[in-house]
């Protein structure tokens, strides 16, 4: 019940300070569509100004909420009145029922604890968001890269955190997926008419990487609506008289601003509307109107790389390290993330080159056969054959207006990039919403039937995945919403490293935990860092010898305990057995090539980590202090 409140709290506060920004471009738009793309403004500004008020007055005083409800209530004051007989009637009963139905579906995600499967709200969306809450500020957080990156949407689960803990900041991410589904929905209706608002808005909304993430704390929704939009207005622009120009520009502006400020995929596309942006202002002369859209859009941005600059000296930081190097990465740690970032797709050879043919593969396999990506593959990381259809369909058949070119364009390059960096189909949740726009379009076409099809087939394919297929994990979602099953209860069926976690948090006041193998660290209750060595350059593995110099160099950084993870979820069923057998059994061969697990095993094995505790998913070893020496035989 708290979350529910905060979340429609949280939409009047987001639609008061979008209010701000209401306009006569957005107002076309209707009232329901203008309030959407307006709430999802605000959103995107509160989190801007959390973070700036954050760093004034702490992510623990009130002063923060004092000023952003002063800008609220009188934004939306502004909104009611610059939409008032704002018309525009497009949603039917059948689309309006089976978006509330989807939705539906994925709410008792955002009810109940997140689990196993939920891997980056666990490891630092909302982790890092806790982390800020608990010390009080938005620190810099050493042992976490994930907190290094543009953060706009993670300090609107700061305030989730804050008023009705985990519940209450993913709630976030179910509006966010209404919201932009019904605001795109009614940019295609005024441009297409109302066939083409409901085709988009179920596109959107029944997308299923898209619905997946409703209930999550991942933050594509927002971003990708935030990208797509930006795009959408800058080819609006492009059309416009040179009056109304000026505010499709300044929406544009604002728009990449917020994208910008949420996650590093929106540089690609950013860059391409630059050079678009610069063409528009030296054909339109709308030169100073760009300018200004530039500016807003750096001035919303800039905070997160500056903060960058300053924590590591690399404003993109991790990224980009071997442009600016920076403090506490490398060149390993670099190297060691673009193989992950690598491994999401096909076509990417042994020496990490890449394979363009395969290309339209890798699209396809994303819309029909997931189970090819995507770290072994789920049907919940599908982009649709919606996107697929449109995106090829629209060259031969679309209207070729400004806007539509500029999206097509923008996305077929987005997506040139999205193939040779990263095939995670996450990333593909800005491409996924513009396409959605143009798939609508298709509907005054000769694809009117089979773009009909696909959208009914992907409606009705995520009704059964996420309510049949899924009725499992949905039924003990219901019952931990409700209050059936305890928290307790739901984790320990639901989360596989929850009995380590359990151990970590008995451990006294005082006490740090290095952890290894696991950084789902939410539900963690005392001080620890991922030890890893990708993840940072604390621990100086490379001038390590042997386990006594590991648990020197851990107790430096103040770690009394390491957890070193065996589970199954992480490492596999065959290959989490045999790094368990070596860590039990002293006498087993070690088969390890990597160093820092070799000097695991030899802190393990020479007493410098003393066993304290083990579970299914893992064990807890005391590390010996210096002064107490290493003599010790571990326990058994």
């Amino acid at each position: 019940m708290v979350a529910l409140v905060f979340g429609a709290g949280s939409l009047l506060v987001a639609a008061g300070m979008g209010g701000w920004l209401a306009s006569s471009a957005l107002r076309s738009f209707g009232w329901l569509g203008a309030f959407c793309v307006c709430a999802m403004f605000g959103y995107g500004l509160i989190g801007t100004l959390s973070f700036l008020l954050f760093l004034l007055f702490g992510t623990q005083s009130l002063l923060p909420l004092v000023v952003l409800l002063f800008l609220a209530v009188p934004g939306w004051f502004r909104l009611q009145k610059a939409l008032s007989g704002a018309d525009l009637r497009w949603i039917g009963l059948l689309p309006a029922v089976l978006v509330v139905a989807l939705l539906a579906l994925r709410l008792p995600a955002a009810l109940s604890p997140s689990g196993s499967s939920d891997w980056d709200t666990l490891s630092h969306q909302l982790a890092m968001a806790k982390i800020w809450l608990d010390e009080g500020r938005v620190s810099y957080i050493p042992f976490m890269p994930h907190s290094n990156v543009p953060a706009t949407v993670n300090m609107l689960y700061v305030w989730g955190l804050k008023f009705g803990g985990q519940y209450a900041a993913k709630i976030l991410t179910v509006l966010f997926l209404f919201l932009s589904s019904v605001g795109l929905g009614a940019i295609a209706a005024k441009r297409y008419g109302a066939t083409a608002g409901t085709v988009t808005l179920l596109t959107v909304v029944a997308t299923p990487v898209l619905l997946w993430e409703a209930g999550t704390g991942y933050v594509d929704i927002a971003h990708g609506f935030w990208v797509a939009l930006g795009v959408i207005a800058l080819g609006y622009a492009w059309e416009a008289e040179k009056s109304d120009a000026r505010d499709w520009l300044l929406v544009s502006g604002l728009s990449l601003g917020l994208a910008l400020g949420s996650k590093y995929t929106a540089i690609p596309i950013a860059a391409f509307l630059l050079v678009a942006l610069c063409a528009m202002a030296y054909r339109r002369r709308v030169g100073t109107p760009a300018v200004v859209a530039v500016a807003v859009c750096l001035a919303v941005a800039a905070p997160w790389y500056v903060r960058n600059a300053v924590n590591t000296g690399n404003p993109f930081y991790p990224f980009l390290y071997s442009v600016f190097d920076g403090r506490n990465w490398s060149a390993e740690n670099e190297e060691a993330w673009r193989a992950e970032q690598t491994r999401f797709g096909i076509g990417v050879r042994d020496d990490r080159s890449v394979d363009w043919l395969a290309l339209p593969g890798s699209l396809t396999a994303l819309a029909l056969q997931p189970d090819r990506q995507i770290n072994g593959g789920s049907p919940f990381g599908a982009i649709g054959p919606v996107f697929v259809l449109a995106f090829f369909l629209w060259l031969a058949l679309g209207r070729r207006g400004a806007m539509e070119n500029l999206t097509w364009w923008v996305v077929a390059g987005a997506l040139v990039v999205w193939y040779a960096s990263s095939q995670q189909s996450r990333y593909l949740s800005a491409e996924v919403m513009a396409i959605a726009v143009l798939g609508g379009g298709l509907v005054e076409t000769r694809a009117r039937a089979p773009v009909a099809v696909a959208v009914g087939a992907l409606t009705l394919w995520s009704l059964l995945l996420f309510g049949y297929f899924n009725r499992q994990e949905l039924a003990a979602q219901i019952a931990a919403a409700i209050g059936t099953l305890s928290e307790d209860e739901y984790l320990e069926q639901n989360f596989d490293a929850w009995d380590g976690v359990s151990l970590i948090n008995s451990l006294e006041a005082g006490d740090k935990v290095a952890l290894y193998d696991e950084v789902r660290g939410f539900y963690i209750t005392v001080p620890y860092l991922w030890a890893n060595p990708q993840h940072s350059t604390l621990i100086p593995y490379d001038n390590l010898k042997d386990g006594a110099e590991l648990a020197v160099a851990l107790h430096n950084l103040g770690c009394t305990f390491v957890y070193v993870s065996t589970s199954p979820v992480v490492f596999g069923p065959e290959r989490a057995a045999r790094w368990r057998h070596q860590l039990d059994d002293p006498n087993a061969p070690i088969e390890e090539t990597e160093h820092f697990r070799r000097l695991i095993l030899d802190a393990v094995r020479s007493g410098a980590f003393r066993l304290r505790s083990s579970t299914r998913s893992g064990l807890l070893y005391e590390i010996v202090s210096p002064n107490e020496g290493t003599s010790a035989a571990p326990e058994t």
